[in-house]
């Protein structure tokens, strides 16, 4: 889980390449594209959780996204 401040595309594609993952909140700069909505369960909505998706990650100030 990250900071919402801290928002480096490098950290993000060098998880993903050690083929982990990582929950952020991100700012509005940010684009993505959902790959996989995951469904959720009447727990997890009771705790707070809006959404559960991957996606590909990218930045409107950088060219690409992350693969």
């Amino acid at each position: 889980m990250f900071d919402r401040g801290y928002e480096k595309l490098q950290l993000f594609q060098d998880i993903v390449d050690a083929d982990s993952s990582f929950v952020d909140s991100v700012r509005g700069q940010m684009t993505w594209t959902v790959l996989r909505e995951r469904e959720l369960s009447d727990e997890t909505r009771q705790a707070g959780v809006v959404s559960d998706a991957e996606v590909n990650l990218g930045s409107q100030k950088v060219a690409g996204v992350l693969t």
